[in-house]
């Protein structure tokens, strides 16, 4: 009995569903695109006349045209030369056959206009179809491999939320990890869990109260069908208060990461070392001065004389100058200091740290050249 409990309030509120029960496997996408092309189906019949009216008319002038000269012989036989000859008959047969062209192009028009029709309703309908297969594919895929969605609910609107309310929904699956769902003879209603509000965060109190009267209960699990070309969910599988929505968008969580460098823990500086200074330096090798974004580059001393460099959280790099076996000096060097500053910039950044080292008072250690040596 209480499959059977359908009130008048759920039929008006699940359109299609007393089409679908009577017409059986009739898809609900299909109820509405038979019903509005039935409807201008008969708009189209009361505005003009079908084709076989233009074609009956034309035979007819026809057959006027061809028997208008027996039929004149006939009704005035004492007539010479016959009523419907010379000048007066030329007159009107250019108007019979005037009238034939018109027919004739009334008819031909009338042909065109309904293939016309057929071709835009065809293109109508696979569009839609197209588009619903497109909306159904997507829900799919969120049941199948994501783990949440934030759906939007055009028909519940408020003053703060004129598109609607937003939820952050999530599938519910079973030990083999396939979407739970209930199939019953006639259709089959997938399941979801309502998680929260969407980005309930960053909502003003005003917003969030907004949320407390709407339909939609947060924590707890709803059932999901698709029909007049819209997803719609619902507490019971009766389509009773069930709410159209619609997939809006997926926005992750706020996180903090963190470097490879600094998992390994080789983001640091050794620990008997000594911070000389900081410089912010443009990715040009220019000083930043005022606002603007900028590389850290950090400068070290460690208890051996050894000076390093660290950027942006990089491993400490050795700095030193670089001579030959004879002792002649050829420049500064950074130790793997590839993919930072390339090119000048990479001299422009020599050049500011060997300037602050000037200022500190403090020296650069000297070595010799791998290659040299």
């Amino acid at each position: 009995m209480a499959a059977l409990a359908l009130t008048e309030q759920s039929m008006r509120e699940a359109p299609g569903l007393q089409l679908a029960t009577f017409s059986f496997r009739l898809q609900p996408t299909q109820i509405k695109a038979r019903a509005s092309s039935w409807t201008e189906c008969k708009m189209t019949m009361m505005k003009q006349p079908p084709r076989r009216y233009w074609l009956f008319a034309f035979a007819v002038v026809l057959a006027a045209q061809i028997l208008w000269l027996p039929l004149s012989m006939c009704i005035y036989p004492n007539q010479d030369p016959p009523l419907l000859t010379g000048f007066r008959g030329n007159t009107i047969s250019g108007i019979i056959v005037g009238f034939m062209f018109l027919l004739l192009a009334l008819f031909l028009s009338a042909g065109i206009e309904a293939i016309q029709r057929e071709t835009n309703d065809l293109i109508r309908r696979r569009a839609e179809e197209e588009e619903d297969a497109k909306k159904i594919r997507q829900f799919k895929n969120f049941l199948l491999g994501e783990s949440y969605h934030n759906v939007r609910f055009p028909k519940l609107t408020t003053p703060q939320f004129r598109l609607g309310l937003e939820y952050t929904i999530e599938p519910v699956r079973g030990p083999d990890r396939k979407p739970r769902q209930l199939a019953t003879e006639m259709e089959v209603f997938e399941i979801v869990k309502v998680r929260s509000i969407a980005h309930r965060e960053v909502l003003s109190p005003e917003e969030r109260r907004e949320y407390e009267a709407a339909p939609i209960h947060t924590g707890e699990y709803y059932f999901c069908r698709f029909y007049n070309r819209a997803w719609h969910m619902g507490r019971t599988n009766m389509l009773k208060n069930w709410h159209e929505f619609y997939l809006s968008g997926k926005v992750g969580p706020v996180q903090s990461g963190f470097s490879a460098n600094h998992f390994l823990g080789t983001d640091t500086p050794p620990p008997k070392s000594k911070q000389l200074g900081r410089l912010v330096v443009k990715d040009d090798g220019m000083l930043l001065e005022g606002f603007g974004g900028g590389n850290l580059v950090e400068i070290f001393k460690t208890d051996t004389g050894e000076v390093l460099l660290q950027i942006n959280n990089s491993p400490p790099k050795k700095l030193y100058i670089e001579e030959d076996p004879y002792g002649q000096v050829k420049g500064p060097v950074i130790e793997n200091c590839e993919g930072y500053f390339p090119g000048p910039a990479r001299e422009r950044l020599i050049h500011l740290v060997m300037d602050e080292m000037t200022k500190l008072g403090e020296g650069v250690p000297k070595q010799i050249s791998c290659e040299d040596a």
